[in-house]
């Protein structure tokens, strides 16, 4: 019978410490400790590259096609790259390489798929003016290859895209004019334009709406004076507004992109790598106003930038001195980010899963206990019982 117990209370014991493992195990492994408003250098890509093409899936980074400088109109200049980093291990991977070798394109992804459309690519008939492309190549990270679809109406450069309720948005900035494409459907729409001249452009998407800043020209026959502005367009009314002027300071050769408010406060942020206009700002759409933020370690223009769990990772481009493209990859945690580490999952203790889990820890500490209260006590009465029965004995 003593036998039987002890077998059972060790059994109740491995069980409790069993559950209790299980569960600690599944909270998210960090691999160093996120510090907001702090930037740190991680592994670089295996093709080094400005003026790329940089969008996030799945929590994976890639990093498609970009050139050795920029613009220049010779053949090799343009590239096909196709690289996946994962910051969970900080490793890169190449993949099946773009058709169309291109930078400054149009990048966005939906439905487990990348869209990249038009950009500047090799001029075959010469001179020093790159070719326009209108193509839109579609990468199927699935099958890791990559299909031709419905061409851009338009053969214009400097290209933005966002995605929202699973349409694609290209805003042109060479003549402002915006176009919305449907990939269920392989069509294209042109929308409301937008409001105003200018060059520079980039944009970002909050709450489902598309922020874009750039330097917008006063008037379109001489362009010497200009205003940097904040417009905001509403893909569900088709219409634009206009936010607080910018910094004056914007130069053209800056990207951006924005918090989604889980692990830091929704917001855009601009990051600008060259020369005297180095520097990272911050765009509050709510406050509708601006601050600084650390700026990058390597001052650099064209790269890329993607966003994982509200952390940035600013790629590529090309040194401010000399212009040589870069293979950098540098990461920065945004001001007033709360989560656990640099690219894993926060424990949200309101999270209903959580609270299951914290439970579920809870009932293993307390059998744990309970089973090691319990073999103290049997072994305690054990040692009186043997005690009364030797003073019998004798």
């Amino acid at each position: 019978m003593r036998k039987v117990f002890l077998s059972t209370l060790f059994m109740l014991f491995i069980l409790s410490s069993g559950l209790f493992i299980a569960i600690f195990s599944s909270s998210p492994v960090l691999a160093s400790e996120a510090v907001e408003d702090s930037w740190t250098t991680l592994a670089p890509m295996n093709q080094a590259r400005g003026h790329l093409g940089v969008v996030v899936v799945d929590g994976k980074i890639y990093a498609i096609g970009g050139g050795l400088a920029f613009g220049a109109n010779t053949e090799n200049n343009y590239l096909t790259a196709n690289e996946r980093y994962d910051p969970k291990s900080n490793t890169w991977v190449t993949l099946t390489s773009m058709p169309t070798p291109r930078q400054g394109f149009a990048i966005a992804a939906c439905d487990g798929k990348i869209y990249c459309i038009g950009g500047y690519t090799y001029n075959e008939g010469g001179g020093i003016i790159p070719g326009l492309s209108v193509v839109n190549e579609v990468y199927d990270i699935a099958s890791d290859s990559w299909s031709a679809k419905a061409s851009l109406p338009v053969s214009k450069g400097g290209l933005q895209a966002q995605v929202v309720d699973g349409k694609i948005f290209v805003l042109i900035e060479a003549d402002s004019t915006l176009f919305m494409y449907d990939p269920s459907a392989d069509l294209w729409t042109k929308k409301t334009d937008i409001p105003g001249s200018g060059n520079g452009l980039v944009s970002a998407l909050v709450d489902d709406k598309i922020i874009v800043t750039a330097r917008f020209y006063s008037t379109t026959e001489i362009k010497l004076s200009y205003d940097q502005k904040i417009l905001i367009y509403t893909p569900k009314t088709d219409t634009w507004s206009e936010g607080k002027t910018a910094y004056p300071d914007l130069w053209y050769n800056f990207v951006t992109g924005a918090t989604t408010g889980i692990y830091a406060p929704k917001n855009v942020y601009v990051f600008l790598g060259g020369g005297i206009n180095a520097g990272t700002m911050v765009y509050d759409p709510v406050g509708d106003d601006w601050s600084d933020a650390k700026a990058m370690p390597t001052k650099r223009s064209y790269s890329g930038v993607g966003v994982v769990d509200d952390i940035f990772y600013v790629i590529g481009g090309f040194a401010t001195t000399g212009n040589a493209p870069l293979a950098v990859n540098e990461q920065y945690v945004p001001l007033g980010y709360h989560g656990t580490g640099t690219a894993g999952s926060d424990f949200d203790s309101d999270s209903p899963v959580d609270n299951l889990v914290l439970v579920g820890a809870l009932v293993g500490v307390v059998a744990a206990i309970v089973v090691i209260v319990s073999l103290v006590l049997f072994f305690k009465n054990k040692g009186k019982h043997t005690s009364y029965v030797s003073e019998v004995v004798t």
